[in-house]
This record gives structure tokens, sequence and C-alpha cells, in this order.
């Protein structure tokens, strides 16, 4: 088991998975697709069950924080001969924006219907409220004609106020059944709408990008999958614009513009930044039986570093 103790991690998310991150840069752990699947990267339960690294040579203090309302997650390396910057995320899909929370409440079905006197207009479900607010005012006032039922409480209050006979009963009962079954309807409704898209459509990609704010710095990427909790040691090969590995039923590439050296099931890199210099990492997955992931350019990288950033914002 890791040395590292617990605190020192920060959270990633694309609301589908999760990726813990150390304070000195190091990604020991993550599930790939879901919460619940099998781990690539292990090592906070064992130092052997895999992990991917990057920081800068010589640290000597780092400091980390989540850009402004993100879960995207920057560490500061300060290194004897200038400062590198890490960002880590978790993509979310692109172009995905905000939450759905109460889109529901305005694009009810135009069938579902309030109980309605045959004199007047249907109402829909978005008048409920307005039209049980106005029968509890007058509620006081004598009940000599149909009366619209928008909620239970309209019910017992119309219950409480005629004597009504056993055919009376049955009818209200009828009407209870009918209001039951609308308000079972719209709450299936409104459950389909609970809460955020955000995620939804996240492509299971992991984002970091290290660049060089002052000075120079040499960082250091180590680079170790180890599938189902670190029973499987992958076989890595290279590709071109990165490196592919496949163990199990998981396919990984890791995207790089840096040539990375392989040695058995891990590889590594070291590479010199100079100020305003900045290097690009992705790592995509797919099971065995899907279409293989491609290799992200440093481009793509961005884009989708600057969609997730602002998925997050809205």
């Amino acid at each position: 088991m890791s040395n590292v103790p617990i605190a020192n991690y920060a959270l990633l998310s694309d609301c589908r998975s999760a990726a813990l991150v150390s304070s000195t840069g190091s990604l020991d752990w993550l599930c790939f697709p879901r919460f619940d699947a099998p781990s690539v990267f292990a090592r906070l339960l064992d130092e052997q069950a895999g992990h991917w690294s990057i920081h800068a040579v010589g640290t000597t203090e780092t400091h980390r924080r989540y850009i402004d309302t993100t879960m995207v997650l920057e560490t500061r390396f300060t290194a004897p001969t200038g400062i590198a910057v890490l960002v880590d995320a978790m993509a979310i899909g692109r172009n995905e924006r905000g939450h759905q929370l109460g889109v529901a409440n305005m694009h009810q079905p135009k069938n579902c219907r309030v109980l309605m006197d045959a004199k007047k207009p249907a109402m829909n479900a978005s008048h409920a409220c307005s039209a049980h607010n106005s029968r509890y005012r007058s509620v006081q006032r004598p009940i000599n004609r149909t009366t619209w039922l928008s909620s239970p409480m309209s019910l017992s209050l119309l219950i409480s106020e005629e004597r009504v006979g056993k055919t009376g009963m049955k009818a209200i009962h009828g009407i209870f059944l009918s209001f039951s079954r609308f308000l079972l309807s719209t709450a299936i409704l409104r459950l389909m709408h609970i809460g955020h898209q955000l995620g939804v459509a996240s492509p299971g990609v992991v984002l970091r990008s290290i660049s060089c704010e002052s000075g120079s710095v040499e960082v250091e990427l180590e680079y170790a999958p180890r599938s189902e909790y670190g029973l499987i040691s992958p076989l890595l090969r290279p590709v071109e614009g990165g490196v592919a590995s496949r163990g199990g039923a998981d396919v990984l590439v890791l995207s790089s513009q840096r040539t990375l050296a392989i040695e058995g099931s891990t590889a590594r890199t070291r590479f010199t930044l100079h100020a305003g210099e900045q290097a690009n990492f992705s790592l995509q997955h797919q099971t065995s039986w899907e279409e293989a992931p491609q290799v992200y350019t440093s481009a793509a990288i961005t884009d989708s570093l600057h969609d997730t950033l602002a998925g997050w914002r809205t």
C-alpha cells in the first residue's frame, strides 16, 4: 500500500469515473470508463499496481488548486531553475454546458391534463400550481359547481365542505384515482430530467498539460498502466504520436508529443521546457471489442481542456 496520506490526493472526475492525483503529480488511481470498473492505475493500494507521474525534477515546493469553479487541477512545481505548472482534468463531452435541472417543468407533454370542467378549457400541468393557489384562497366560498381539482388538498377540502352520498363518493374516488395517475406520470417525467447532463457524453479521456512559467525545468514522465488492480501488466508498443497498450479487456493510448522509451510494461521520458513552452498528454481508453482509440494531437488536447473548463463553469 502507498505511504502517501490520502489527504495528499486531489480528485478528478468526468461525472462517470474518477482519478486521484498526488501532490507530486502522480496519478495513482483511475477506473475506466466508470466508477465501478477495474482500475488502470492503483498505486494507492499497491506500489506495483500502476501509476502515471509527471513532475518537475528537483522540485522544492509544490502548490495546488482547482481552477475557479471547475474540477480541473493545477499543480505548481517550484524547482531551483524555474517554475512548471501541471494542469490535470478528465474530459467531459465536447460542447457540454450546464445542467437541465428544471427543464422538465418547461416542457410538459401536451397530453398531461389536470381534471377539468367540461365547460372550461383544458388546464395543463404548468397551470396546476396557480390553479391550486386560487382554489385554496377561495375555499370559504360555497361550493355549488364542478370544482377543478389540482391537488390532494383541494380534494380533501371539497369532501369536508360538501356532504356526499355513495354515488358522490364513488365519483370522488374515480377522480382521486385519475389524479393519482396524473401525479405518477408527472413524477416519472420529472425524474427523467433530474440533475444535470454534464458528463453524459464523456469520452473517457484524461488530459494532462505541463508548461514552464519561468526559467527552465526538466520534466520527468513515467507511465505504468496495470489493469485489473495491478494483476495484469499490459503489452506496450510505440505508435505514431504516442504509446498503445493492451492488457485484458483494456486498450489504452497515451498521446504524447515526446518520444517515450518503453521497458517492459513501463514507458518513460525526460525533457526540458523553457519559459513559455508546453507539453500536452492524454490517455484514451476503449475495451478490446470496441474501435481502437485515436491518438490526440496537441491542439486537440488543448481544445478539450478548454471545453472541459467551459463545461464546468456553466
